[in-house]
């Protein structure tokens, strides 16, 4: 973890300045130890999320998502070191506060929805207890009844009848058991949610009522959500915009429907092509991909590039700006139209 350098303290709840953004990343930089020294899992990485927008983050397993939201918590532990950078949700940045400061701006400025909800919530504790420990270690008990209807209400919240207070996590469906995880994540009105395949492991019918679950809870706080995921069509309708890692750098990053509908990366345009069609039954345009680099000064597709592109050994590309905000990590851009470089912050 990195030391803290100016340690303030901290407001848990004031508004956004104007202008700015719920979350901003800069330079961040997640590794582990590897072969030959400590490998870059999350590589130098950096994303803005406006207020009250969806953020999709999307590649391959390992390319390093799950890492860059626990880094933004501040919960990666030992072996793993964020080694730079930083993490700024309304002002103040995560990684620079103490340990008393950080637990005060979790749930209420920054709440997370687990992956796994059986193993998120705690086998031995009834739902509604669970949602009032989360209340009680960032406010005064206050009077039990009361506690008790503001649990009901947010069990309501996300379509859950008041009986699911009293039950133990064994004793819900997968999807009860998420939106439970999603009514603790909002319990204390945070600012920026931070969901990590919150659908995953569910049938695609409770899939599609979970994310409405989500995307209501975040429009009734008028949060920002960071989700993140595998699933390219649930990205499609739920996110604003979308951007894609591959080895744990940023590739590309744009509104969703300049992504989908023109995406430039090499890796992007092989991402989408993996997902079945009917349009194409036999998986013709699916393709498999070579190990990235071990040097994080090259191309990440080099000699792989369908665009007959980047060798293997050129430089790292920088972000291009190829117009309305769709920015690519590539040195051919869209047919080498980029009119301008970035310094990888999306």
């Amino acid at each position: 973890m990195i030391a803290p350098q100016d340690r303030v303290a901290v407001d848990p709840t004031p508004g956004p300045a104007a202008g700015a953004a719920t979350l901003s990343v800069e330079d961040l930089r997640v590794s582990y130890p590897g072969r030959g020294g400590r490998v870059a899992v999350v590589d130098g990485i950096g994303f803005d999320v406006a207020h009250g927008e969806v953020l999709g983050l999307v590649g391959e397993s390992g390319s390093g998502k799950s890492t860059t939201a626990l880094a933004i918590l501040r919960l990666i532990r030992p072996p793993g070191l964020v080694e730079s950078g930083r993490v700024v949700v309304e002002g103040t940045d995560l990684l620079a506060v103490d340990e008393h400061e950080l637990q005060q701006l979790r749930w209420r400025r920054v709440a997370f929805i687990p992956q796994g909800s059986m193993n998120a919530l705690n086998p031995v504790m009834r739902a509604g207890d669970q949602i009032v420990d989360a209340i009680t270690a960032h406010e005064a008990p206050g009077d039990r009844a009361a506690l008790r209807l503001r649990v009901e209400a947010l069990l309501d919240s996300v379509s859950l009848r008041p009986d699911v207070a009293r039950r133990y996590p064994h004793e819900l469906s997968g999807g009860m058991r998420q939106r439970v995880c999603i009514a603790m994540a909002t319990a204390l009105d945070p600012r920026l949610l931070i969901a990590d395949e919150p659908t995953s492991a569910l049938d695609v019918i409770v899939q599609r009522a979970v994310a409405e679950t989500l995307l209501e809870a975040t429009r009734r706080l008028g949060a920002s959500l960071l989700l993140i995921g595998h699933d390219l069509a649930l990205q499609a309708q739920m996110v604003d915009r979308l951007a894609v890692m591959r080895a744990g750098r940023l590739v590309e990053v744009g509104p969703v429907r300049a992504v989908f509908g023109q995406p430039v990366h090499p890796y992007t345009r092989a991402l989408m092509a993996a997902v079945p069609s009917i349009r194409d039954p036999q998986g013709s345009r699916r393709r498999t991909w070579p190990d990235a680099p071990a040097d994080p000064t090259r191309c990440l597709i080099g000699d792989a590039c369908d665009q007959g592109g980047a060798p293997a050994g050129e430089e790292r590309p920088l972000m291009h700006d190829i117009g309305g905000g769709h920015l690519v990590a590539c040195s051919l851009g869209e047919g080498g139209r980029g009119n301008g470089q970035f310094d990888g912050h999306a």
